[in-house]
């Protein structure tokens, strides 16, 4: 965005990506009298011209709710008979009708002029891009009340290539994955001292898809690196076997889809178990945390990073042709990020394809209703008897985590995402909710 700057024959900043959109009487008027009470004012309007629906697309923002909207019902009626989860439509649905007013408001209005504003009600799924940003907010927000003042291991659990299919066609898989995770590091606990019934503490993250939209389910893992005993004493636990893990976790997901294939599953085990012999691939470096140098606030956002999100940003959404039905998007490669050799980087790739192909990708990752992306298991879990503060410290202060709640608003978040407040009034005064002009479907 350009620097501002003021003409004294027009009151507002004219140097705007799209300033002929501000020179729109209704938005021209608006401008100079928000510049006419103060300079933070005008600029707050400006900035909410600029992030409205209109402006960013004129500012080539697409967004994932038209590409549904408009390409939807044709992808539905042409590929139906393939669509076999009641959640896929339901979620789409919901997707598509996110701040509809026609599905609820709420009016706001200023109490020192005739203006308002109307805030449509969100959709709250997790396929939506803004409402699955939120979600994952709140996610981190609930992992960091629970974690305990101690260092933490960021672990990856995947499945090999040869178990995707598997997993696309019988969504229950899912919760094997999760309890395979979970059997492994029972068994691990088990192995440090059966009398004492250690537990560990952490939260496994579900995502099933890569940065090229591939279906590639695996677990983000958050464990602390420590054990409670049977007698809710705390011992710190910071090494782990990397081949009792690999080979620990290749057991237990064979055996859980075993108990849900069936017999016929008997032969491909034997295979996974001669083609791996050194177990199912597993990532564990250690997290540092330390308070006095930032650690808190990395570790809040290394949580956010993976506590769920869409598998697509709209921000990688280059060009969408509405008359070829093409759209081009880019993907970083995994491969570059440890790669030191530029000969070696791939680079950044770019995908031109069918609308209806990158629907099709999509709706592949959409969780099923009743399952759960998130999870927490041994001492970290609702379930648990122990008391996590009555050994160990919580990380996070109730400040703390009273700020991070406090950002889930839906003019905080936009505060803090635009830097403009969405119920200031281009006459400076704050506008008030009015219930009775609201709508409640």
């Amino acid at each position: 965005m350009n620097s501002t700057i003021i003409s004294t024959t027009n009151p507002y900043p004219f140097n705007r990506p799209y300033y002929h959109y501000h020179k729109k009487p209704e938005f021209k008027k608006q401008l100079s009298m928000a510049f006419a009470h103060s300079f933070a004012t005008g600029n707050n309007e400006i900035l909410k011209l600029d992030n409205c629906k209109v402006a960013r697309e004129l500012n080539n923002k697409h967004s994932i709710q038209k590409i549904f909207s408009i390409y939807w019902s044709d992808f539905y009626d042409k590929f139906k008979h393939r669509i076999k989860r009641d959640s896929i439509v339901e979620n789409v649905n919901k997707m598509i009708g996110c701040k509809d007013f026609r599905n609820g408001y709420l009016f706001y209005e200023c109490p020192n002029c005739d203006n308002y504003h109307i805030t449509g009600f969100t959709c709250k799924s997790r396929f939506c891009p803004t409402c699955g940003k939120k979600y994952a907010d709140a996610r981190s927000t609930a992992i960091a009340e629970k974690c305990i003042n101690i260092p933490h291991r960021h672990m990856v659990f995947t499945i090999p290539f040869e178990l995707r299919d598997y997993f696309q066609r019988n969504r229950e898989l899912i919760d094997s994955l999760f309890n395979a995770v979970d059997d492994t590091f029972k068994y691990i606990s088990f192995k440090m001292g059966r009398k004492k019934e250690y537990r560990f503490g952490f939260v496994s993250t579900l995502h099933t898809f890569g940065r090229a939209l591939n279906f590639i389910p695996h677990l983000h893992v958050l464990i602390a690196e420590g054990v409670y005993d049977k007698d809710n004493f705390f011992k710190k636990a910071s090494y782990f076997n990397y081949e009792l893990l690999r080979k620990t976790f290749q057991r237990c997901l064979l055996d859980r889809i075993h108990k849900v294939l069936g017999d016929s599953f008997r032969k491909d085990k034997s295979k996974f178990y001669r083609k791996y012999r050194h177990g199912f691939y597993v990532y564990a470096p250690r997290l540092q945390v330390n308070k006095c140098k930032g650690g808190l606030k990395e570790l809040v956002k290394y949580i956010t990073r993976y506590a769920g999100h869409p598998p697509m940003s709209e921000s990688r959404i280059i060009n969408v042709d509405y008359n070829l039905d093409q759209i081009t998007y880019y993907y970083d490669p995994h491969e570059d990020d440890n790669e030191i050799e530029p000969s070696k980087l791939k680079g950044r790739q770019f995908v031109t394809e069918h609308i209806f192909d990158f629907i099709g990708k999509l709706i592949v990752h959409i969780t099923d209703t009743s399952k759960h992306n998130v999870r927490y298991y041994g001492f970290y879990s609702n379930k648990t008897i122990i008391d996590s503060t009555k050994n160990v410290s919580k990380l996070f202060r109730k400040y703390d985590i009273l700020n991070m709640k406090k950002l889930q608003c839906y003019s905080y978040r936009l505060l803090k995402s635009y830097d403009y407040e969405i119920y200031r009034c281009y006459c400076g005064h704050m506008m008030t909710l009015n219930l009775e002009s609201s709508y409640f479907p």
